[in-house]
């Protein structure tokens, strides 16, 4: 068969913060590449928060941040950064509401005010990012930061809706079930990033071939040339999907590489 480039999603695709990455996923990315495919990471997560269980099947090429970072074969081929007048201004917006922001850079991760605090699911998101990064992690307000994106903790009692009004036109946002606001500034998404990583090794969007879950994976699922749901996934994602498959947890890579004949 043709080469294809796989582009995945980590979070509910490949890989689950409580869970990891199941084995049948790793051994299907791994089969991928000896099939003489090019499997990449195609995700919201800035490159510091990528950990090594999300690379443990070899991944060579990254689209990070949501498209604001390409690296092919550790050279870095784009990165976009957010002004610091638009870092300031996007904080203030989140701690006038009651989030608590996160400053998501190629780098650091920078936590802001009260995360220590947190409880329930929002404290196993942050105590997972301490455990896997920590010395990547550094207090909002403690120094300079170079940030492609920012995200923020929904806790109890924000008021969402006005963050929403304020940034809404500058930002592409998704709330990550109740639990996570990402802001992704306009001119930006997975989508681009494919584009210009598929440019830079000379493919066409014809070979691509994308597998996601959640909101922030529209704009890549509807890019290339075919998409495939995780059962686990967001509704409005499975039905625009040209395939969905079982959940992340139940052998859905697997499966759905095997009726791609991608393995």
């Amino acid at each position: 068969m043709k080469q294809k480039i796989i582009f995945f999603d980590i979070d509910g695709t490949i890989y689950h913060y409580k869970h990891g990455m199941p084995k049948d996923t790793y051994e299907s990315i791994c089969r991928l590449k000896e099939k003489g495919h090019i499997p990449v990471i195609c995700t919201g997560r800035t490159k510091c928060m990528i950990y090594p269980g999300h690379m443990s099947p070899g991944f060579e090429y990254i689209i990070a941040g949501a498209g604001t970072h390409i690296v092919v074969q550790n050279r870095e081929i784009y990165l976009s950064e957010m002004k610091k007048g638009r870092v300031n201004e996007l904080q203030e917006i989140c701690r006038n509401s009651g989030m608590i922001e996160i400053g998501e850079g190629k780098d650091y991760l920078y936590l802001g005010k009260g995360s220590e605090k947190l409880e329930g699911e929002l404290k196993i998101i942050r105590d997972s990012y301490i455990k896997e990064i920590g010395e990547q992690i550094k207090v909002f307000d403690s120094c300079e930061k170079r940030l492609s994106k920012m995200s923020a903790f929904l806790v109890p009692g924000c008021d969402m809706e006005q963050v929403i009004n304020q940034t809404k036109d500058a930002y592409h946002l998704v709330n990550h079930k109740g639990l996570l606001l990402e802001f992704i500034p306009k001119g930006e998404g997975k989508a681009q990033g494919i584009e210009r990583m598929i440019q830079e090794l000379g493919m066409r969007r014809e070979d691509t071939i994308s597998f996601g879950d959640s909101h922030n994976d529209y704009d890549m699922l509807e890019y290339t040339n075919i998409s495939v749901a995780m059962g686990n996934g967001d509704e409005e994602i499975k039905q625009m999907a040209d395939y969905v498959t079982a959940p992340f947890d139940q052998g859905g890579v697997t499966m759905a590489l095997k009726k791609l004949n991608l393995i």
